[in-house]
């Protein structure tokens, strides 16, 4: 379809299709136009949990919990852009589960009876504590 620069219009729920194939993504809520652009700006981007959300797990954190001056109240992190720190700095979480997902295990954590999730090398135990800081290079 590229070679021929034929236009194609496609409808679908999988962001990793979405991400591997548009060359624009068009997301709706509700019927209505939420966002637009290529699919490295709206991935890199998104501004709000319903967006994050179209890429996955979404953690909606108080900004300044992870140390993140903005001007928003909340940061919208998915779950590579968390990293569980060795020292007892950052957010403080309890483990609830580790689910295997082939490369890394997607750990459900809790921060006042919220959910937060992020990317570890292996399965933590559930009732454990552990910390968390921005991954290196997240947004």
């Amino acid at each position: 379809l590229k070679e021929k620069e034929i236009t194609c219009v496609t409808a679908t729920h999988d962001s990793e299709e979405a991400l591997a194939f548009a060359d624009n993504i068009l997301l709706l809520k509700d019927g209505r136009k939420e966002t637009y652009g290529s699919p490295q700006q709206l991935f890199d981007s998104f501004s709000t949990e319903y967006q994050g959300s179209f890429f996955g797990e979404i953690s909606v954190l108080e900004s300044e919990l992870i140390s993140e001056r903005s001007e928003t109240k909340f940061a919208y992190l998915l779950p590579h852009q968390l990293s569980v720190s060795l020292e007892k700095i950052g957010l403080e979480v309890k483990v609830q589960d580790s689910f295997y997902r082939g490369t890394h295990y997607l750990i459900v954590a809790s921060y006042s009876d919220k959910p937060v999730y992020f990317n570890h090398v292996k399965p933590l135990v559930s009732g454990d504590t552990v910390y968390l800081k921005k991954a290196n290079g997240a947004r």
